[in-house]
C-alpha cells in the first residue's frame, strides 16, 4: 500500500482563545514541547498497523522561523506531514497558524526510528508539491550533513577586516564594549522526573534550551529578547530520568537588532560516573520594545579564535539570510 505525504497529515488545535488556564500558563517553551510531541505522533502514524514495536526519538530540530510574536487571545493551529523518509529517519513538517489562516511559523523534525536498524516503507510522491517538499528536505540533510561541524572555511577579506576591528578596538584606551567571554551563563538542573520514563523527551529539554538561551539574550537586549528563530537543535544523546543537566549558554554574536545564543547541554549521570555532551542549540532573538518594534542592540566583541569561529558561523548565517531577503 503506498503512502503519500498527504496520507500523514495531522491537525491539532491549541485552544489558547477559549481556554483560560491554558492561556495562562502558555509559552513558547511549551510550544516547542507540543510541537515535539506532534511530530512524534505524525511519525508513528505513518507506520500505520505497523508501528506496535517501533518509536521514534528527535535527532534534531531545523529552521523554526517565527513570522510574529505569538498572540495568547487566539487559538494555535498545528499542521503537521512526512515530507521525506530515508531508510530508518523521516522529516516531520509542521506549520503553525494563528488565526486559522494566517501562516505563524514553521518547523521540520528529524526522528530516527528505534530500536536501531529498522528500515522504513518508502513514500509516496505524485505531485508537484509533494515533490519539491521531498526535494527541499534532502537539501536540508544534505546541508546539515556538510556543515554538521563548525565552520572552519578561512575568512573572506571582508570577514578578515571585520575580525580586526573588533580586536583592535579591545586595545583601545578607554574601551568599555561588552566582550563575548562575559556573556556566557552556566547552570545545571538536578533530575527532576523520579518515577519518569527511562528517557526524557526531546521537546522537555528543548523547552529547557530555550529558556537558558533567552536568559543569556537578555545580557544584551537593552530592551526585551523576543526570540524570532530556532537555527538548529542536534540531539546527540538520550538523556535519562535520573540525569542531571548542565547548561552552557553563550551570546556569540549580534547583528543589527538581532542576538545570535548558543547552547550546550551535558548530562551527567546520577553517579557521575559518565558524562556526554547531549545536545547543541541556536537561537535568534531580536531586541524589541514594548510595541515590537526591532530596536538596535550593542556590538560584542570576541576575542578567541573559538569565539572568532563562532562569531563567523553567525555572521555568515546572517549574511546568507539577508541575501535570501527572510530578515
Amino acid at each position: 500500500m503506498k503512502v503519500r505525504p498527504l496520507d500523514t497529515s495531522i491537525t491539532q488545535i491549541l485552544p489558547l482563545g477559549a481556554d483560560p488556564g491554558l492561556r495562562r500558563s502558555f509559552r513558547f517553551g511549551v510550544l516547542l514541547e507540543v510541537l515535539d510531541r506532534l511530530a512524534e505522533q505524525t511519525a508513528l502514524a505513518y507506520l500505520g498497523k505497523d508501528r506496535s514495536s517501533v518509536s521514534f526519538v528527535t535527532a534534531a530540530i531545523d529552521q523554526i522561523r517565527l513570522h510574529g510574536p505569538l498572540d495568547a487571545t487566539h487559538d494555535l493551529t498545528m499542521l503537521s506531514r512526512v515530507n521525506y523518509v530515508g531508510t530508518s529517519s523521516l522529516e516531520v513538517g509542521i506549520r503553525v497558524e494563528q488565526p486559522s489562516d494566517v501562516h505563524f511559523g514553521s518547523c521540520y523534525f528529524t526522528m530516527v526510528a528505534q530500536p536501531r536498524g529498522v528500515e522504513l516503507p518508502p513514500l509516496s510522491c505524485e505531485d508537484g508539491v509533494e515533490t519539491r517538499r521531498k526535494e527541499e528536505a534532502m537539501e536540508r540533510r544534505a546541508t546539515f550533513r556538510n556543515v554538521a561541524g563548525p565552520d572552519i572555511s578561512p575568512p573572506t577579506r571582508a570577514e578578515q577586516a571585520l575580525l580586526a576591528e573588533l580586536h583592535m578596538a579591545q586595545e583601545g584606551v578607554g574601551f568599555d564594549g561588552l566582550v563575548v567571554s562575559d556573556l556566557t551563563a552556566r547552570s545545571y538542573e538536578p533530575p527532576e522526573h523520579a518515577g519518569a520514563p527511562v528517557k526524557i523527551s526531546g521537546g522537555y529539554v528543548t523547552h529547557r534550551a530555550y529558556l537558558h538561551a533567552a536568559m543569556c539574550a537578555e545580557l544584551v537586549a537593552p530592551e526585551r529578547a523576543l526570540l524570532v528563530a530556532v537555527n538548529r537543535i542536534n540531539f546527540l544523546a538520550p538523556v535519562r530520568a535520573d540525569d542531571t543537566l548542565h547548561f552552557t549558554s553563550r551570546v556569540t554574536y549580534t547583528g543589527a537588532t538581532s542576538i545570535c545564543v548558543e547552547v550546550d547541554i551535558v548530562r551527567e549521570s546520577q553517579d557521575r560516573s559518565t558524562a556526554a555532551l547531549c545536545n547543541t542549540a541556536t537561537f535568534t532573538f531580536a531586541n524589541v520594545d514594548a510595541r515590537l518594534r526591532a530596536c538596535p542592540v550593542p556590538r560584542v566583541y570576541p576575542s578567541t579564535y573559538a569565539e572568532d569561529l563562532r562569531y563567523l558561523a553567525a555572521h555568515r548565517r546572517r549574511q546568507s539570510r539577508l541575501e535570501a531577503g527572510v530578515y
